[in-house]
């Protein structure tokens, strides 16, 4: 019954019996107005008023003195068979009880009686629109955008009844369920006013499936607040054109208008993020909405379509390597400049969303990322930022990536020995090879295991000694030793500790 929750006593008088409908007749006059508002929708929900079963009830509603109760009857599918009724109807005082049929009738289909459309359309009273624009089948997009370009050109509606009506379309739900022919819509964008271009930019769906509903001519037009209003909506995904708004070298593009584009789903590619560092790209700060961009207007205009933090779309990896870019850039010691600050506080916030997963509840994604920032820890302890080259030992059978290193690059180094290991295939588990050999995650608790992979995470945490076996380190495919047993042992040790 939607927001009304009827009272239990009065639940039979909804019942599709003969007897129900003399007990609401006889309850009728001394219900207040809200119940007897809450009987008519329940009724119209149900798709039980009509005219053939609920007659009585629909002529005793008709004399309420109550406008909006006058109005639910007068919507009724059927009431236009009886002719003294739909005159009651259309003689009302009420605008909003007079145009109620309009809800119910199909318009979306054009007939005899729609052939002066669109010309006719703005003729009618503005309740008549209202009600033809959020009927249950209204026009369909195509008529709609000829109502509005026949408006503009006509330059005979106010901008403001414009509006109305635009709003009231564009809210309608059968309109926001209908996925599919706004194309007609959006391509009528340029040629609206701002006020009514806006309301189309921030309401009309961009995308049906894997396809774009938006023609690219009009995606390329918009700029200023629309494009920024546009690429802030949680709904509009578009990554393509975000990334070449953000990317794009031309300067046709604001600094707001790269922002609001990584605002929301945004995703760089390795090759991407590595250009932008060895360009040393002030776009690596505009991720971090940093003040040195800031001005009274763009504040206001990011603020005002709730464009979130660039930062939040970034990977862990990304983030962990800007942190170590702004450090080198700035030459801060410890790392207290602004866009440091920034990337780290995300940086740690992503943790923590991670930890609280812990343990067992990651996801396949979650652990590709937790990889990924391994193989870049990785990647530094031997290609540092202020190049100096081995820094660390390649660790045991690892060493095969010795001739992997791009000298005086940390990120090209990364990308390298991420595509060696992975082989663009992300593990799920921890039994890959060369898992135990990476740098361990301290703030995840991770343990290094120094000895046996494994044996010593199982050691910490449930305080038993394990036996030690040796193994062979000279492969690079290293099976883990006494895997069954460990895996039994593991086993076990769950079930005495649930």
């Amino acid at each position: 019954m939607g927001i009304f929750q009827m009272e239990e006593h009065l639940k039979e008088l909804l019942e599709s019996t003969p007897s129900s409908r003399m007990k609401i007749l006889a309850a009728w006059d001394g219900l207040s107005i809200e119940t007897q508002i809450k009987l008519l929708h329940a009724l119209a929900n149900g798709g039980r008023l009509h005219l053939s079963f609920h007659r009585d009830i629909i002529a005793k509603a008709l004399k309420s003195p109550n406008e909006y109760i006058r109005y639910l009857v007068a919507r009724s599918p059927d009431l236009a068979e009886d002719s003294e009724m739909l005159e009651q109807v259309a003689t009302d005082e009420s605008p909003l009880v007079r145009y109620a049929q309009e809800e119910v009738k199909r318009h979306s289909v054009p007939s005899i009686f729609t052939l002066g459309w669109p010309e006719g359309f703005f003729e009618f009273p503005r309740a008549k629109q209202l009600a033809i624009a959020g009927a249950q089948d209204p026009p369909s997009s195509s008529s709609f955008a000829k109502f509005l370009m026949f408006a503009v050109q006509a330059n005979g509606t106010p901008p403001g009844e414009l509006s109305e009506v635009l709003s009231e379309y564009l809210n309608n739900p059968e309109v926001k369920r209908k996925r599919l022919g706004h194309e007609d819509l959006w391509e009528i964008v340029p040629q609206m006013p701002k006020g009514e271009a806006l309301k189309l930019v921030m309401d009309l769906s961009a995308e049906s499936g894997i396809d774009m509903v938006i023609p690219y001519t009009v995606l390329d037009w918009l700029r200023g607040d629309l494009l920024i209003a546009f690429l802030c909506r949680v709904d509009v995904e578009l990554t393509e054109f975000r990334r070449e708004v953000f990317l794009s070298s031309e300067e046709k593009y604001t600094i707001a208008e790269r922002i609001a584009a990584a605002g929301r789903h945004f995703r760089l590619f390795d090759d991407e993020f590595h250009r932008l560092l060895k360009e040393r790209s002030p776009r690596l700060e505009m991720l971090c909405w940093t003040e040195k961009f800031f001005d009274e207007a763009l504040m206001y205009l990011l603020s005002m379509y709730r464009c979130p933090l660039p930062l939040h779309n970034l990977r862990l990896s990304h983030l962990e390597c800007l942190k170590d870019y702004f450090v080198c850039q700035e030459q801060v010691g410890q790392g207290d400049s602004e866009p440091h600050r920034y990337t780290r506080s995300m940086f740690e916030h992503k943790l923590e969303q991670l930890q609280e997963k812990l343990p067992g509840k990651l996801s396949y994604q979650d652990k590709e990322e937790l990889l990924r920032l391994k193989i870049y820890r990785l990647a530094r302890t031997v290609m540092t930022w202020t190049g100096n080259k081995y820094a660390k030992e390649l660790r045991g059978p690892l060493k095969f990536l010795a001739d992997k290193i791009v000298e005086g690059d940390t990120w090209a180094t990364f990308m390298a020995f991420n595509k060696e290991l992975t082989r663009g295939v992300y593990p799920v588990e921890r039994s890959y090879w060369y898992y135990h050999y990476l740098p361990v995650l301290e703030e995840l608790g991770e343990i290094d295991p120094k000895v046996t992979p494994g044996v010593d995470n199982l050691e910490t945490l449930f305080g038993i000694k394990l036996a030690r076996v040796g193994i062979s380190r000279e492969s690079k495919s290293i099976a883990t030793p006494a895997s069954e047993w460990l895996d039994w042992s593991a086993r076990v040790l769950r079930r005495l500790f649930r």
